[in-house]
């Protein structure tokens, strides 16, 4: 994965369980990426998409002081020094604004945070109870669900995502089933200069010719 200099994340599938791809899937690959160029209205949703996603992630993290009340349990070392250890559940008087905001009302968990960077190393929450949408009527998150997010320093004063886990089930619409299930794991950052949209896909093909020619031999960026 890049970033290029306009903000936009772009990924290629480099190998699956530590296998090159074969031909026709790079193939496939390259025609995937060479459509974000070829076709403004491809580039243009997935520039709507990463934003959706961007200001879901602000409301979620922006809610947190407010949806919760915490209380301190100590404190550890890691690898930036002093790791604060605080624990958290439901703050009653928290009225959630979105429907996805609803889903603190039946959580809690830990969060650890470094000092005296003031970022979010850990933050593990569960659903203790199953938490409702539109009084029930529009589903529900069953209870035991849980999400893990674990932040590392990539370089001095730089901090971004390392681990996400994802575990969720329930209803929507009485029907539907709700199952998610993701654990991503992000390593190997490498900072590059500014790169525009061609020069980002160009290195990310570079990147997958390395990986074909060293027979599986890959990492996360």
């Amino acid at each position: 994965m890049i970033s290029t200099s306009q903000g936009m994340m772009l990924g290629r599938i480099i190998a699956i369980d530590g296998k090159p791809l074969d031909a026709e899937q790079r193939h496939k690959e390259d025609l995937r990426l060479q459509r974000l160029l070829d076709d403004p209205s491809q580039l243009d949703n997935k520039k709507k998409e990463q934003k959706e996603d961007e200001e879901r992630v602000r409301q979620m993290v922006g809610a947190l002081p407010d949806a919760f009340i915490y209380e301190y349990v100590g404190s550890e070392q890691g690898k930036t020094g002093e790791i604060r250890v605080l624990k958290f559940h439901p703050n009653p008087n928290f009225d959630p604004p979105t429907r996805e905001l609803q889903v603190y009302e039946g959580m809690e968990g830990t969060m650890k945070i470094a000092v005296p960077q003031d970022h979010i190393v850990l933050l593990e929450a569960k659903l203790f109870r199953q938490v409702n949408f539109g009084w029930g009527i529009l589903g529900h998150l069953n209870s035991g669900g849980e999400f893990i997010i674990e932040q590392s320093e990539i370089t001095p004063q730089h901090w971004d995502l390392t681990h996400m886990k994802l575990n969720f089930t329930g209803k929507a619409l009485f029907f539907k089933t709700i199952n998610i299930q993701e654990d991503e794991r992000t390593s190997d950052y490498q900072e590059v200069p500014p790169l525009n949209l061609a020069q980002a896909i160009a290195k990310l093909k570079q990147a997958d010719t390395e990986i074909a020619a060293n027979g599986g031999s890959h990492s996360r960026h």
